[in-house]
């Protein structure tokens, strides 16, 4: 009788399961600034609360809780900004690829409006296939598409819906 009280107090629910072991190949970093640099010239300086790097054949690093990021010229002064809630960076390609709420704005006062951007890094291209809008001092541009250069300075919308004069 004792045996199966014990069987019975033995075979109860109260085993507890293992963590999950952490996947392979992921670095998570909060409260990151980064640097991208070009024979020791700031290219961009880039802010996100979140980062995870994605090792593997094609590694990623995703920022997905909103990143910021501060372009400069040649001779290391500020030309354009950009936020977005999302972005995610593919290094071996040096493709970044922007999402939800893209603003890109130059120092000429010019900004750009869309949900989906992506920046070739080596051609120093910004282009988006998403509806933009750009507002300049004197007009508001509307559109499909986008290319640019990554300053936000030589740009061309590709279908373009529209301007419409800003009344000073």
């Amino acid at each position: 009788m004792s045996l199966l009280v014990w069987t019975g107090v033995s075979c109860g629910k109260h085993e507890k399961s293992a963590p999950a072991p952490p996947e392979v190949g992921v670095e998570i970093a909060r409260d990151v600034e980064l640097i991208f640099s070009d024979s020791g010239r700031i290219q961009v300086f880039l802010q996100a609360p979140l980062v995870v790097r994605r090792q593997g054949s094609d590694p990623v690093v995703e920022m997905t809780r909103g990143i910021k990021a501060t372009f400069y010229d040649q001779r290391g002064r500020v030309n354009s900004y950009l936020t977005a809630r999302e972005a995610y960076r593919y290094p071996r390609k040096r493709l970044m690829q922007v999402k939800g709420d893209v603003v890109v704005t130059n120092t000429d006062g010019d900004s750009l409006f869309t949900e989906r951007l992506q920046w070739e890094e080596q051609k120093g291209r910004i282009s988006s296939d998403a509806y933009v809008r750009i507002v300049r001092p004197d007009e508001v541009l509307y559109g499909d598409g986008l290319e640019s250069d990554d300053r936000f300075e030589n740009y061309r919308i590709l279908n373009t819906r529209g301007s419409f004069k800003v009344q000073q």
